[in-house]
């Protein structure tokens, strides 16, 4: 099943939108920006296994969730920017 699904985003290009949404996360998951996010009370972000679809959607709907804070680490930091057409792309897959 997890084949199936990687071919059928193959032909999307979710390669060009799971790239730069998984380095953002995995510069969240940073300590101080964790220790941050949990003193506000926040969720935190989800790194995603390559292999399964289901992390890799929860990676992606978590980060949309988070996405105010990222833009708001993304003005501090350069490693947690995103493009507005990354953003969308996002929300669209």
């Amino acid at each position: 099943m997890q084949l199936t699904i990687r071919d059928g985003l193959k032909g999307r290009g979710a390669s060009n939108i799971f790239m730069p949404a998984r380095d953002v996360v995995k510069q969240l998951r940073n300590l101080i920006i964790m220790a941050n996010m949990k003193k506000k009370g926040r969720l935190l972000p989800i790194i995603d296994s390559e292999t399964r679809w289901g992390s890799s959607f929860a990676m992606l709907n978590r980060l949309l969730t988070l996405k105010d804070l990222v833009v708001d680490y993304a003005a501090a930091s350069p490693d947690l920017r995103l493009s507005d057409s990354a953003w969308e792309n996002t929300e669209a897959l």
